[in-house]
């Protein structure tokens, strides 16, 4: 009966960063894909976010979340595969095992690079987002569907076009995230029990005080990570667009 217990246990823990990585996609798509248009839209055309929200308006409510399907498709993928993908590599790779503190931290990091480079598979859905995007494509794609079809037409090539920079992008960025992600909660924790009242530390339960740190740490770290990559994203998104 223990033994069952532990192997449900283990089963579960196996899926539940994929599944946590699926739901933080989709939760982060709806709330910012109309944000995400916007700054694609300064970095394609060099315009103002007020002449971009001058386009939104005159194209209509119903168009603002045109093209969402490919970054909610991809995103829940990315982030599933992401945080997944980085706790299978680096289990395989046994990188808590390690002794020594410098390959500890080396195997981490390549662990998460190697989750970046299975995240950026998803390349044709971010080139088909793109397009959708893009205002001169407004009436050449009727929807996501049509936008991947007719790039599969073309080939590969097309598909995967600015893989490069987006294998770049993903592998580098989760380097930096994992490997700073559990430092930096730490940080945030003692943070908080530092400079709030022992009364209320004491009765916060543990759980809550690690979702808080997750949830801080997260937040920061991908804020900081995303605006040292934009230069990156601003070069794909030139790639992608013609």
């Amino acid at each position: 009966m223990i033994e069952s217990d532990f192997s449900n246990a283990m089963q579960k823990e196996k899926y539940q960063n994929f599944l946590a990585g699926w739901g933080a996609g989709f939760v982060e798509t709806l709330l910012l894909y109309p944000q995400t248009k916007v700054i694609f839209r300064q970095q394609l055309q060099g315009i103002t976010a007020k002449e971009v929200f001058e386009q939104l308006r005159n194209e209509g409510c119903w168009m603002l979340y045109r093209g969402m399907l490919p970054p909610l498709i991809q995103r829940t993928t990315t982030r599933s595969v992401m945080f997944g993908m980085f706790d299978k590599f680096h289990r395989y790779f046994g990188c808590s095992e390690c002794q020594i503190k410098q390959t500890r931290i080396a195997c981490f990091a390549f662990a998460a690079f190697m989750a970046g480079a299975v995240e950026a598979i998803s390349c044709p859905l971010e080139r088909t987002q793109v397009l959708l995007q893009s205002p001169e494509y407004n009436q050449r794609y009727q929807n996501a569907i049509h936008a991947f079809r007719e790039l599969a037409k073309v080939g590969a090539k097309e598909l995967y076009r600015g893989f490069t920079v987006v294998l770049l992008r993903n592998g580098s960025s989760n380097v930096l995230f994992f490997s700073l992600r559990k430092p930096f909660r730490d940080l945030v924790i003692n943070c908080d029990q530092h400079y709030i009242s022992r009364y209320i530390s004491e009765r916060t339960p543990e759980q809550l005080v690690t979702f808080i740190g997750d949830f801080i740490s997260g937040a920061v770290l991908g804020a900081s990570i995303s605006s040292l990559f934009f230069p990156l994203n601003v070069v794909k998104q030139r790639m992608q667009s013609t």
